[in-house]
């Protein structure tokens, strides 16, 4: 896993998996006003176009659920190999 990962196209991301997965961290303070909004919406479709999809969470995913994170994300790991 890396994070902060540049990719041209779509801009720094939080963490790229295996090469093949974005993960991204949202934070409801700097997520959810209309243009960032919008933003993140172009940036999923821009990874996805590249081969890269994106799974989304948020602090409370990470908190509360992380077994189902890791569930997630093994799944789609699966799925693109």
């Amino acid at each position: 896993m890396e994070t902060q990962v540049q990719i041209r196209g779509v801009g720094r991301v939080d963490m790229v998996v295996e090469g093949r997965l974005i993960i991204e961290l949202d934070g409801f303070d700097f997520h959810w006003d209309r243009a960032t909004f919008l933003k993140d919406r172009r940036r999923n479709n821009a990874g996805m176009l590249s081969g890269l999809p994106t799974l989304r969470y948020v602090y409370e995913d990470l908190v509360f659920t992380p077994e189902r994170v890791v569930a997630e994300v093994q799944t789609m790991l699966r799925r693109s190999a």
